[in-house]
């Protein structure tokens, strides 16, 4: 009976309730920090040798990166060069694994906090600290490292490398907040910052949202059979363009050997200089020729390995799953339609008007087959909504990063991959930073007895609840839903122009 009193007389005395609390934050820190490393060694050792090999045959085009570099002259120090350049590119790809790892672990550590929340897991005070180190750390991958790591690579001058991300930061705060936080005088800087990246992450999401949910609904439902390549239109189109390669080669050594002739006289320089303009338009021309040959090959390629894909029975079961999906698009595209349309109607279709977003004729579709609480039917058809939006961001998110690189016109395969591990770390960063936004109503809320519990371990004024330090989701509805559709009409115009010009007058190599 005495050895109870003084065990419960120790747990209420101050200095026994601080000393079990500093033990406990201590272990749940080092918990915590334990599976962010296992995360990140992990993210760098398994999950980015499978994605940066894709994302090196995503950077270049046939060969297109070989054949440049057969074209570049040869010196007494060109060993030298090459060393130093693949030291270069190595510690690019060493950067841009490292910043994609961090951002992952980050991104997984916020959602498991809030699962942790959920289910009462660790204490209010040591998940509000790692939430917002997660916060702070993501916002600093996302405005100040990618920028900055961005130009690094391109421009390869540390000065001008910091150029972007000032730019970045001073066009952020020209963003407006939306209308419930802006009026808020108590908003933080951490705060603030994320706001206005939410409202750019989902004017961005909701544009490559809008871009593969009509590449898919064009794909699967509208596009007309075009005819399959055979094996002899491949080798023909392969032969022409190592013959278009073979002559941008000769040409540029020719412009190579004219310009290295420094010992003839001025007038005969200025005479040569003219010869050497006409020269550079042709190389201009023929490697924009080159360039769209490679293009024609690789759809010829796409398409014969799709069609021989379509007769397997995987294959047809993509199919299927593919035009599931572009129905799900076309649902998703009259939603957003009708979301801005009738705002009103979006506001009040749930029993929570302040609470409910996208997407309102999934929700009622649902309700519609299953017979459960309106309530759970939108909290269910939200977390489905925003997993498909996911996927329809996976399906444009390939193209993008392509894109991207033809438009640097990158010219190394790892200089390339590096610039979209890059990209892609960063639209990652955003698409779950906003998700976490969307699904703030679909999480369930901290416990009221382990907040009665952990009153005396939580300072007065300080939040207790995760979902408190971030904005809330209602105010992002209509922008995604406008970037949505606006992306999809214009890709549903630029695909049919395509189709309707390009189908009869393109390029068949």
């Amino acid at each position: 009976m005495c050895r109870c009193t003084s065990l419960t007389s120790y747990h209420h005395h101050p200095i026994g309730t601080a000393l079990l609390h500093a033990a406990t934050m201590i272990i749940e820190t080092i918990l915590l920090l334990a599976f962010r490393g296992a995360l990140f060694f992990g993210c760098r050792r398994y999950i980015l040798r499978i994605l940066y090999e894709d994302l090196q045959e995503l950077s270049s085009t046939s060969g297109e990166a070989e054949a440049i570099e057969l074209s570049l002259p040869t010196s007494s120090t060109s060993i030298v060069q090459r060393s130093q350049k693949t030291a270069k590119e190595e510690r690019h790809t060493s950067i841009s694994h490292s910043t994609f790892a961090l951002c992952f672990t980050e991104s997984c550590t916020l959602f498991l906090l809030l699962m942790f929340q959920g289910l009462n897991i660790f204490t209010p005070s040591i998940r509000v600290l790692h939430f917002r180190i997660c916060l702070l750390v993501l916002l600093v991958i996302i405005l100040l490292a990618v920028p900055l790591l961005f130009s690094y690579i391109i421009i390869s001058r540390p000065l001008l490398s910091f150029v972007p991300p000032l730019i970045c930061l001073f066009l952020l705060s020209f963003i407006p907040l939306p209308s419930p936080l802006d009026s808020n005088p108590d908003i933080d800087l951490i705060t603030a910052c994320l706001s206005r990246l939410i409202v750019v992450g989902t004017i961005i999401l909701g544009a490559l949202s809008g871009f593969g949910a009509m590449r898919s609904c064009w794909l699967y439902l509208l596009a007309q059979e075009r005819p399959i390549p055979t094996d002899r239109d491949i080798e023909v189109s392969t032969a022409a363009l190592a013959r278009i390669r073979e002559d941008l080669k000769a040409r540029m050594d020719e412009a190579t050997r004219k310009n290295s002739n420094e010992t003839a006289p001025w007038y005969s320089r200025v005479v040569k200089s003219f010869g050497n303009d006409d020269i550079s338009q042709e190389i201009s021309g023929l490697q924009a020729l080159e360039y769209q040959m490679a293009l024609a090959l690789d759809d010829k390629r796409e398409r014969q390995r799709a069609n021989r894909l379509s007769r397997t029975l995987c294959g047809r079961a993509w199919n299927l799953g593919g035009k599931v999906f572009a129905v799900y698009c076309v649902i998703r595209i009259l939603s957003s339609i009708i979301n801005l349309a009738f705002p009103t109607l979006r506001r009040t279709s749930s029993s929570s008007s302040s609470e409910y977003n996208y997407p309102d004729l999934v929700a009622y579709l649902f309700s519609l087959l299953l017979s459960y609480p309106q309530e759970r039917v939108v909290a269910v058809s939200r977390q489905v909504g925003l997993v498909f939006v996911g996927l329809i961001i996976l399906s444009s998110i390939r193209l993008v990063l392509r894109s991207a690189t033809r438009v640097l016109r990158v010219t190394s395969r790892n200089r390339g991959a590096s610039l979209m591990m890059l990209l892609l770390a960063q639209l990652i960063g955003i698409y779950l930073l906003s998700t976490i936004v969307q699904l703030r109503t679909s999480f369930p809320p901290p416990s009221p007895y382990a907040a009665a519990a952990d009153d005396d371990q939580v300072p007065n004024g300080k939040p207790t609840n995760l979902f408190s330090l971030i904005p809330e989701g209602q105010v992002f509805g209509g922008l995604f839903d406008a970037s949505f559709l606006l992306a999809a009409v214009a890709e549903g115009a630029v695909v049919w122009i395509g189709d309707k010009f390009g189908a009869s007058s393109g390029y068949d190599a």
